[in-house]
């Protein structure tokens, strides 16, 4: 999402629901992108990881195989979908 958000969050008042807009600003400083790795496509089994800045990643000592990758970012308004999933190769 590009501009403002309508989104519904909770917080710790009870469970009630507050509604608002949340600015590029505010999305910019909480968001963060999810990198899911599995053994088969569709899955996460081999790492779930998180980074809040960076839109690169650079792995090491990871044995051969192959991963199926993808991304997803979350901000103030949840997790997105999935990016197209991805085959890495490593020998």
């Amino acid at each position: 999402m590009y501009g403002s958000a309508r989104c519904v969050e909770r917080v710790a008042d009870g469970g009630k629901r507050i509604h608002g807009e949340v600015g590029v600003g505010a999305r910019r400083r909480r968001a963060s992108y999810v990198i899911e790795v599995g053994s088969a496509p569709g899955l996460s089994d081999v790492a779930h990881l998180t980074t809040h800045a960076a839109t690169s990643l650079t792995a090491s000592q990871v044995k051969s195989g192959t991963y199926f990758t993808r991304v997803r970012a979350r901000n103030l308004c949840g997790l997105g979908a999935p990016s197209n999933e991805v085959a890495v190769r490593v020998q």
